[in-house]
């Protein structure tokens, strides 16, 4: 008896306790570039049924394209298709996100600048997926957490697949107002900003042909709830003392 209470505890626990969930990403559907008022791309984040404005601009004034519909799938793993197990844009753990970037929605930047994305609605942590930042450096003036890149293995759930051109090392260095991550390579990934945001801007340090970005926020963790979890400690609670009746 006594081991058949201890597994009802043991799976009461997991199942209360167990960081089971993923997080659903929801990416930018880019849908215009404009030059008014130094716009230069708009586009639609939809978050839990709220449509929320987005506008990206940079300190240089230009961008390489903008990609809406149609074009190059720079977000597939390699050149051969999407796997979201093993994409270099995804992640386990607790602020993992289980999907890819949607469609070939990208922003192509070249120039060295402050890059600029505005929220028309205030959104709650942001995720950033990258291409390419060929020995760059992103800067931000808040902290962030890199979730994953091509090539490598970040979250332990094993080794990602290349990006669509290629892999590379991150090297992440802070100072008391800048934190920093420096590519050694065609590094692409997604990294995790918490908190509550109108505007996120970061800088990179070098120029080159081109890199891209997209930024998306997450829905509510599809976790069991505080409540629901409660309910499952209760029922477990009373199926101990039912066994305990039932030894007496």
């Amino acid at each position: 008896m006594r081991k058949i209470k201890t597994a009802v505890l043991a799976a009461i626990v997991g199942a209360v306790a167990a960081p089971a969930f993923a997080v659903n990403v929801n990416w930018t559907d880019w849908q215009s570039g404009s030059t008014g008022a130094g716009i230069l791309a708009e586009g639609v984040m939809t978050v839990d049924g709220t449509n929320i404005d987005v506008e990206y601009s940079n300190s240089a004034g230009s961008i390489f394209g903008l990609q809406t519909s149609g074009g190059t799938d720079y977000w597939q793993n390699g050149r051969s298709g999407r796997n979201a197990a093993t994409s270099g844009y995804t992640s386990t753990g607790t602020n993992g996100n289980d999907n890819i970037p949607t469609g070939v929605d990208i922003i192509q930047a070249g120039a060295q600048a402050t890059h600029t994305f505005r929220f028309l609605t205030e959104v709650q942590d942001i995720y950033l997926s990258f291409v390419s930042i060929n020995r760059n450096s992103l800067t931000f003036d808040t902290p962030f957490e890199l979730l994953s890149i091509t090539g490598g293995n970040l979250d332990g759930n094993g080794t990602d697949s290349n990006g669509y051109w290629g892999n590379g090392g991150a090297t992440l260095t802070s100072t008391p107002s800048t934190y920093s991550l420096t590519a050694s390579g065609e590094t692409h990934g997604t990294l995790f900003i918490a908190g509550a945001f109108t505007e996120l801007s970061f800088t990179t340090s070098v120029s080159e042909n081109w890199h891209g970005f997209t930024v998306g926020a997450a829905s509510t963790p599809s976790e069991v709830p505080l409540p629901a979890a409660g309910l499952m400690l209760m029922a477990g609670l009373g199926a101990v003392a039912g066994l305990r009746r039932t030894r007496r």
